[in-house]
C-alpha cells in the first residue's frame, strides 16, 4: 500500500529524500531494498519517474510557447532549470 502512495508522490515531483522524511513513509534504505527485490515496485517507480519527466517536459513547452523577444533570456534560463531537473530526477538504476 505504501508503495503506491510513494510512487504517487514521486510522480507529483517530490524527491525520495523528502518522501522518506515523512514518518508515514518507509526509510530510504527500505525503498532501495524494495527497488532491488520487487520487480512490480520497480516498474511502478519507473512509471512514476516517467510521469514526472512528462510533466516537466510539458512545463518546458509552455515556457517556450509563452516566450517573447522581451522575455527570451528569462525563458531560456527557466528551460535550462527545468532540463536540469529532468537530468537530476531521472530514475537511477543499479546493477544487481
Amino acid at each position: 500500500a505504501w508503495g503506491a502512495a510513494f510512487c504517487e508522490r514521486v510522480a507529483a515531483g517530490e524527491t525520495i529524500t523528502a518522501i522518506t522524511a515523512d514518518p508515514a513513509m518507509p526509510s530510504v534504505k527500505a525503498v532501495y531494498a524494495w527497488l532491488k527485490r520487487h520487480e512490480e515496485f520497480l516498474d511502478m517507480y519507473l512509471e512514476a519517474r516517467a510521469e514526472q519527466k512528462r510533466w516537466l517536459e510539458f512545463n518546458i513547452d509552455m515556457v517556450v510557447m509563452e516566450a517573447t523577444p522581451a522575455t527570451f533570456r528569462s525563458a531560456k534560463a527557466e528551460v535550462a532549470r527545468l532540463e536540469g531537473l529532468i537530468g537530476r530526477l531521472t530514475a537511477k538504476t543499479y546493477r544487481p
